[in-house]
């Protein structure tokens, strides 16, 4: 029978440690997978380029953000999201996980969602670079969330860890 190997965390590391993988190869360890990333797109970056600054000025002195860093989930499980924003003092658990897509939607919604759910991030949003808008999901039960909003560039949203704070989300769409 042909099972295939499910790579843990810790062998995956090895891989980059021996060289097999290098710092040019964009993938990520998902459920025991190495899985290949979407190459860049200008509006990914874009996407990532701009809002970094706002969300470091809005949230730099309670949390990091951790900008396309592996954040581990599990044992089998390493994601790369494009912004973990994690309390000082303790960047291994996110308050909020964002994903900027392009053209890696359905892995994002069908893989990714439910991978943070079961590991009980409270909130994750989808930057939709295509219908220009952000799927904010929250409320983790089950490997789901129960909550899902579309938001469009021109509205805000309120992180659940920050509710004074509005985040405005144009910064996601602007264009180099």
């Amino acid at each position: 029978m042909n099972t295939p190997y499910r790579w843990t965390r810790d062998a995956y590391h090895q891989l980059w440690k021996r060289g097999v993988l290098s710092e040019d190869t964009r993938v990520e360890l998902i459920e025991g997978e190495i899985l290949q990333m979407s190459p860049w797109t200008k509006e990914h970056l874009n996407g990532i380029m701009f809002p970094t600054t706002v969300l470091v000025r809005l949230f730099g002195d309670s949390h990091v953000v951790r900008v396309q860093c592996g954040y581990a989930i599990e044992d089998h499980s390493e994601p790369l999201p494009d912004f973990a924003l994690c309390p000082l003092g303790d960047v291994h658990r996110a308050d909020l996980l964002i994903e900027v897509s392009h053209t890696s939607l359905v892995h994002d919604r069908k893989r990714k969602a439910p991978l943070y759910a079961r590991a009980g991030v409270p909130e994750y949003w989808i930057v939709n670079i295509p219908r220009r808008v952000v799927e904010v999901r929250r409320q983790p039960e089950d490997g789901k969330y129960r909550q899902l909003r579309i938001y469009r560039p021109e509205e805000s949203v309120r992180p659940l860890f920050a509710p004074e704070v509005e985040v405005g989300l144009e910064s996601f769409f602007l264009q180099s």
